[in-house]
């Protein structure tokens, strides 16, 4: 079982990444993140950048 959830960066601000939702992560430990890139968050923390395919396997295996 993960603890992490999977997070679609929608827009970025300074270092802060918001999804379609509002939520918003802090990105302390990511480098070069874009607009629509999937990452894996612990709590308020995204602590990996993950593929799109691997992003869409981990949202089908739920």
């Amino acid at each position: 079982m993960c603890l992490a959830k999977l997070f679609k960066v929608k827009l970025i601000k300074e270092r802060t990444a918001i999804d379609d939702k509002n939520r918003k992560v802090k990105l302390n430990l990511i480098k070069n993140c874009k607009p629509n890139d999937y990452l894996l968050v612990l709590s308020d923390i995204a602590v990996e950048k993950v593929s799109k395919k691997r992003a869409l396997q981990m949202r089908t295996a739920l």
